[in-house]
């Protein structure tokens, strides 16, 4: 099988995977509304819309005519969001910022 066969699989399947989270963030989005409440499941919408954004980004950047492999792609962002994580600088007893439970669920969803 060719490079280009390959890679035209491996956008099928990562868009099978975004069309599964649209309509899971869609049933959330949903469900989460019609509850009135705003602290029931707001947790797991975040989770399925960072997981929707990271999947995106993973799409595009296997769109590129130079991308790379997949593992290569998902090997590079899981580095580019440890870095980001590490450089929160936040202290043991602090709030954990908003932006670390983002990021590492993206990076336990690549």
């Amino acid at each position: 099988m060719e490079w280009h066969e390959v890679q035209a699989q491996i956008l099928a399947f990562l868009q099978d995977e975004q069309q599964i989270l649209q309509r899971k963030s869609t049933r959330q989005h949903n469900g989460f509304h019609a509850s009135n409440s705003h602290q029931n499941g707001s947790n797991g919408y975040c989770t399925v819309e960072w997981n929707l954004e990271i999947l995106e980004t993973i799409i595009a950047a296997q769109q590129k005519p130079d991308a790379l492999s997949l593992e290569s792609t998902i090997i590079c962002k899981a580095g580019i969001l440890q870095r980001q994580i590490a450089n929160l600088r936040w202290q043991r007893g602090q709030p954990s910022p908003p932006d670390y439970w983002r990021l590492e669920c993206q990076r336990a969803y690549l």
